[in-house]
């Protein structure tokens, strides 16, 4: 039985909003439940975007290349290094054991993944690419992708999603 639940509303004039199919899922969820419970009500932030993470990986490739180092191996390490873990409690034959695990970069807002890189390069010294070069080399650019196939990687999304180049500037506001 599933002890966690997360559901998704909107608030207006003070009032949660939601339609009748969260409802009743909601409904059911409640009745299986006894005793005591919590609950969290937070505001959805918007989170890092595929363009993001392609990015990411790519500019984890050019570490790569200049430090010889395995792109998924650094990824790790970053991980650990600028992340905060995650703790969890595990039981093994009646005993708790509190765990630690490397926090996930999918969890990361959109600025707050736009953060996350301008640490790597705090870090390692190693200017994050300019948008134009990813651009250049993406699947997901019109001029290799064709058309308007992939438009998730345009330069507008990526000034939106707050990935800068060098020079601090995105292709908006140069």
């Amino acid at each position: 039985m599933k002890t966690k639940q997360t559901f998704y509303a909107t608030v207006e004039n003070g009032k949660l909003l939601m339609g009748e199919r969260i409802k009743g899922v909601m409904s059911m969820f409640l009745s299986s439940l006894k005793g005591k419970i919590y609950f969290e009500i937070g505001k959805v932030e918007s989170k890092r975007t595929i363009s993001q993470n392609n990015f990411y990986w790519m500019y984890l490739g050019v570490i790569a290349e200049d430090t010889g180092n395995n792109a998924n191996d650094l990824h790790e390490y970053f991980k650990r290094v600028l992340l905060l873990p995650i703790f969890q409690t595990v039981e093994i034959k009646g005993k708790k054991i509190e765990i630690k695990i490397p926090a996930s970069t999918k969890k990361l807002s959109k600025l707050e993944f736009g953060e996350y890189i301008e640490k790597i390069c705090a870090l390692t010294g190693i200017p994050i690419p300019e948008t134009e070069l990813f651009l250049s080399l993406s699947p997901f650019s019109p001029s290799v992708a064709g058309g308007n196939i992939g438009r998730s990687g345009s330069q507008d999304e990526m000034a939106r999603a707050g990935v800068r180049g060098l020079s601090g500037a995105t292709p908006e506001h140069p």
